[in-house]
């Protein structure tokens, strides 16, 4: 199967959203490659990539997918989108990139903008925002980005910039090697 689509769903959270999504998708004989969701404030959001058989067009799951939820949401509120991707990468194959991941840890006072500087030093800095996880605890604001560092940049000077803009800030600031910051975050192996 060479049909790559990509799926989306945003809906009020509640109990069987993925096992309804993800039995569509096998029962459309669907292969999943990939899927990532949260909860944000209340929200079911997931984004997921599969591949189909080729003669299955996207609008057609996105049909199927939307009658059997409706079932589910009992008149809540959903958006379903799907639209073919071409070239879904292979994830079973070997990421050439992981040797070059980095967790980079932000934690500071709560305030408007911060997101914006850190993502667009990072930007500035050729580190791509792979995944960000964000949350806003009373006056605190925590930010965990995992970021593709181009091989070809000296972390020395990655880390004296980003020293120089915790201080600048007033940020907490760590970059750590994801291998690093999992061996270190790990409760069991």
């Amino acid at each position: 199967m060479s049909n790559n689509i990509f799926i989306s769903v945003t809906t009020k959270d509640k109990m069987g959203i993925i096992a309804n999504i993800t039995k569509s998708i096998e029962l459309l004989e669907g292969d999943l490659t990939d899927l990532s969701q949260t909860v944000l404030d209340g929200y079911f959001n997931m984004i997921l990539a599969a591949c189909f058989p080729d003669n299955l067009k996207a609008d057609t799951v996105k049909k199927y997918l939307s009658e059997r939820f409706s079932v589910l949401s009992k008149g809540d509120k959903y958006e379903i989108f799907a639209w073919k991707m071409p070239n879904l990468v292979d994830s079973s194959a070997p990421n050439k990139q992981n040797g070059n991941i980095y967790i980079l840890t932000v934690k500071t006072k709560n305030r408007k903008g911060l997101v914006a500087e850190i993502s667009t030093f990072c930007s500035n800095n050729n580190m791509n925002i792979i995944n960000l996880y964000s949350e806003a605890k009373e006056n605190n604001y925590t930010m965990i980005f995992f970021v593709d560092v181009d091989s070809g940049i000296f972390l020395d000077k990655i880390r004296d910039k980003l020293n120089s803009l915790a201080e600048k800030l007033h940020l907490k600031i760590m970059l750590q090697h994801q291998d690093i910051f999992k061996s270190t975050n790990e409760i069991y192996s």
